[in-house]
């Protein structure tokens, strides 16, 4: 699991796709500015790498809660 995996260095879940990882890109999608919500940088991430071949899904809880981070 990948968590911020939708921007900046969460993006290495990308990396880790190349070398074989199956990935689950995390990213509740808070922008840049702390501010909002959004699923989508997590889901463009896990598109990315399903295209290049890679096995990734987007998840878009809140890990750092015992409730989000439940399976």
């Amino acid at each position: 699991m990948v968590t911020g995996g939708g921007r900046g260095l969460g993006r290495d879940a990308l990396f880790l796709a190349a070398r074989g990882a199956r990935v689950v890109v995390n990213d509740v999608g808070t922008g840049i500015d702390g501010c909002g919500a959004s699923p989508s940088p997590g889901h463009a991430v896990a598109e990315e790498i399903r295209l290049l071949g890679g096995s990734a899904v987007a998840d878009g809880h809140d890990v750092a809660t015992t409730l989000g981070a439940r399976p």
